[in-house]
């Protein structure tokens, strides 16, 4: 439902009401007059129009509840904030709103979102900023690496982020629409002073906040986690490194020079001269001017640099090593005021030295040239040959009888990530296999996969990597069966001419035979068109194969184990590892699997069917049981039909359901004698939550019933147990009447008010008992929004 700020405050989620500092443009700032910044709530900043101010003077906030005067200030709010909110910022790229829309979808779920048109946004330019509150404020660390895989995740979607906002006290600006363009001139406003280009989209403050333990950027957090871990390995190894070398490096005649400069210069100071930027989460952490990635590559460990990045390698900046490259003061000195030229750099530290303090005793050599000895450096050597070892020639023809590694020989950072084309559901290389009822949408499902596949967008949870071409095989329906529910499908899922050249269809479909028994029937053998089938897939650099059925692709018996496995061995190793595309069996189940959604028990034949497979799923209509639990019509429920995992080797996400609607779309195949024809397509669908149907007037009505009690002096309980619920003292019984929820939704209601307090249970003495019994109460001091 809609709600303004003030409902938000009383009924809605905890993170409406946080309160955040809130200033007047870039320049505004408390720190001379040492009041405290003025704050606004989240809820006020879903709901509030954007300004009139000049870009630069605009209102802004900080995602933070810290706000005393030194709240603008990064290492204030990194010692002290408690952080609510992710926040987003695209300058480039010119993406619509649906497209952001969508991929928020993807990352978020149903978590609140605000998305809106920044300052300067106008045709051809649009520009959004997004504000994702957060379900339980966190410390800067945290929400530091929630930003970064927020940041991530649109990235690895083609939307360029303003990664400044990883700061802890970077301003976020607010809605605002100056009146024109401040560079081109360009009219933002319209005479009458009404925004020009400004759009905006929300889920309104109903919204649970975004919980960052869960879900997508729950992983990705875990992914930063994983890399910062084995960055450290690194860099200690580095470190070691660099003291061993140097405990073994022979004595110079120009070491007190380069000694007496690495104590006359820090590192950090050197490090800001040269143009590092200095990471907002570690003081020692930088990043080199070098760098082509985002990262804080170069740390300061004591009296030594360390540096994992590759440009810095390719520099030859420092000494390097097998994972990156290292150095001290001098040594970067050396590279960039002499690039690279180790006697350039001395020769010019010993006349400096000699012209600020003489020496008494003459210099080793005349004075024009200091006698440069040349140090062990690493500078002629190419990092590939740092640590590689000749061998012998007599031993260059043996092969070992086993080929085989040390397991922990490597370098984590290296492991190439998995190929996934959508995350926990299609990866690259692999059978995959979804098995459904008869007209449950299965053909639906995977024409719609095709064509979100091809656009690279978000459809419902499902986020492709990137755009992909599909091939599909569908032996039941001819094509213009196909190309029906096709038109239907790209009219639900708004897509256009970049679908062209994306989606090929086999005609006569009936033909792909690739397994067949041998002459003497006993032996499953590879057909003719598996080669076919994999020179097409090369030349057209195909993605992702679906096949629709599996069963109709070998002539065998689905129920035979041995049958089923060199079947399935044909379509993983034959076509999946050789083409490296991802191929999608759709399959059946039995009959009457009923409420076998998940279970990869109900796919119909053979177990090997399961087992070869890497990622197996099915799609179910809604059962009666789920009807009622969410609070759908029993009449309706066969619109409504849930994909879930039933099996995922390379992936440990929770098996939630992803619901669809079946929706009917009429094409444009028709004309006056013969009526276009009416195709089904699926749309994703959010089951109804239990607070979604909550005005805030009827919320009040019911609170104030609980606090006034029954009119029989006893009061509402907050359990169905011991009569109370068929006496109609649950207090369930009153959510039903008051709001028409199902009693699974009321149960959540009641649920969550006792959690929250809204609704205390106390002690009372029952005129009808005569006797001390605990019951409801609902005081207005308890209630979201009030003092207490």
């Amino acid at each position: 439902m809609a709600t303004d700020s003030n409902t938000a405050l009383q009924f809605g989620p905890a993170w409406c009401s946080r309160q955040v500092p809130t200033f007047s443009g870039m320049h505004d700032t408390h720190i001379e007059d040492g009041d405290d910044y003025s704050t606004i709530t989240l809820a006020d900043i879903f709901t509030m129009p954007p300004g009139d101010h000049a870009k630069g003077a605009g209102p802004a906030f900080i995602p933070s509840s810290y706000f005393d005067f030194d709240a603008r200030k990064h290492a204030s709010q990194r010692a002290k904030g408690s952080f609510v909110a992710l926040c987003g910022d695209i300058d480039s790229g010119d993406h619509s709103l649906e497209r952001i829309k969508g991929l928020m979808r993807g990352f978020s779920g149903k978590s609140a979102c605000l998305i809106y048109s920044s300052a300067h946004a106008r045709a051809g330019d649009m520009r959004w900023r997004i504000i994702l509150p957060l379900e339980t404020p966190v410390s800067f660390d945290d929400w530091h690496d929630a930003q970064h895989a927020f940041f991530d995740f649109m990235e690895e979607h083609g939307v360029e982020m303003d990664r400044a906002l990883d700061r802890a006290g970077q301003p976020v600006y607010l809605p605002n629409v100056p009146a024109a363009h401040a560079k081109s001139g360009t009219r933002l406003r319209d005479e009458d002073g009404k925004p020009l280009y400004y759009d905006r989209a929300t889920t309104g403050c109903n919204a649970p906040g975004l919980d960052i333990t869960t879900g997508p950027i729950a992983v990705a957090i875990a992914d930063i986690f994983r890399k910062r871990a084995a960055d450290e390995r690194d860099r200690e190894r580095i470190r070691a490194e660099a003291m061993e070398r140097r405990a073994n490096k022979p004595q110079t005649e120009g070491g007190p020079v380069m000694e007496e400069f690495n104590k006359s210069n820090s590192i950090a100071t050197l490090f800001e001269m040269y143009g590092y930027e200095q990471s907002p989460r570690n003081p020692d952490d930088w990043r080199s001017p070098k760098q082509t990635s985002d990262s804080y590559a170069t740390r300061i460990m004591g009296d030594t640099w360390v540096s994992l990045s590759a440009s810095d390698v390719g520099a030859r900046l420092g000494a390097v090593c097998k994972a990156g490259c290292f150095g001290d003061a001098y040594d970067l000195f050396v590279h960039y005021e002499h690039g690279g030229d180790h006697k350039s750099a001395f020769r010019a530290l010993y006349a400096e030295r000699r012209t600020s303090a003489p020496v008494s005793a003459p210099p080793p050599v005349d004075a024009d040239d200091p006698g440069w000895t040349e140090p062990p450096h690493d500078d002629d050597t190419q990092p590939e040959d740092v640590f590689m070892a000749s061998v012998p020639d007599e031993l260059a023809e043996e092969k070992p009888e086993l080929d085989a590694v040390d397991a922990f020989d490597f370098n984590e950072a290296d492991i190439p990530t998995r190929p996934w084309v959508i995350p926990g559901v299609i990866l690259s290389g692999y059978t995959h296999m979804l098995a459904a009822p008869g007209g449950s949408g299965k053909s639906l499902f995977t024409l719609q996969i095709a064509i979100a596949l091809a656009r690279g967008l978000p459809w419902g949870a499902f986020v492709p990597r990137r755009k992909c071409r599909t091939l599909i095989i569908n032996v039941e329906d001819d094509i213009d069966e196909q190309r029906r529910r096709l038109s239907a499908a790209r009219t639900v899922m708004q897509g256009g001419d970049e679908l062209r050249g994306m989606i090929d269809l086999v005609p006569d479909a009936a033909t792909i035979v690739v397994a067949g028994r041998s002459p003497d029937g006993r032996t499953i053998r590879t057909m003719p068109i598996v080669e076919t089938l994999v020179e097409y897939i090369q030349r057209r650099e195909i993605d992702v194969l679906i096949v629709d059925p599996f069963a109709e692709t070998f002539e065998g018996d689905e129920n035979d184990n041995s049958e089923v496995k060199w079947a399935m061995k044909i379509w993983r190793d034959e076509i999946a590892r050789r083409t490296g595309c991802a191929v999608y069996l759709v399959h059946h189940t039995v009959k009457h699997a009923g409420g076998g959604a998940g279970d990869a028990n109900v796919i119909r034949g053979a177990g090997a069917i399961v087992n070869s497979t890497r990622i197996s799923a099915t799609l179910m209509p809604m059962t009666s049981e789920d009807a009622e639990m969410i609070g759908v019509d029993q009449a309706e429920r066969h619109l409504y039909v849930r994909y879930d995992d039933a099996k995922a080797n390379q992936s440990l996400k929770t098996n939630t359901a992803r619901w669809f609607e079946k929706v009917s779309v009429t094409i444009g195949n028709g004309d006056k004698e013969n009526p276009s024809d009416e195709v089904g397509a699926l749309v994703p669908w959010i089951p109804p939550d239990a607070f979604d149907n909550l005005t805030g007037n009827t919320i009040k009505i019911i609170l104030d019933k609980v606090e006034a009690g029954l009119p029989s002096g006893e009061r509402y309980t907050g359990s169905g147990r011991g009569g109370s619920k068929e006496s109609g003292r649950w207090v369930g019984c009153l959510i039903m009447a008051e709001a028409g929820l199902t009693e699974p939704h009321a149960k959540k209601v009641a649920g969550t008010w006792i959690a929250n307090g809204v609704m205390v249970e106390e002690e009372y003495h029952c005129p009808v008992a005569r006797r001390k019994k605990k019951g409801l109460f609902a005081p207005e001091k308890a209630r979201p929004g009030e003092p207490k």
